[in-house]
């Protein structure tokens, strides 16, 4: 059974009111599209290929010596 938090969570009566206005801190929809989104997801992406080589590369050396 929940207590009044995880009801106060689902915007349930019986727990302290939320704080956070309806939509408040949410990103529109389509907001990691634009120039900069497609900018951070490819450096993401760039960073996490990069480190899986050279873990790839880290343990084939570990296996070959």
């Amino acid at each position: 059974m929940q207590g009044p938090a995880g009801n106060a969570s689902r915007g349930l009566p019986g727990g302290p009111p939320s704080t956070v206005a309806s939509g408040a801190g949410r990103c529109e929809s389509g907001a990691l599209m634009h120039s900069f989104g497609i900018f951070l997801q490819g450096l993401l992406g760039v960073v996490a290929f990069s480190t899986l080589m050279l873990i790839i590369c880290d343990n084939l050396a570990k296996i070959r010596c």
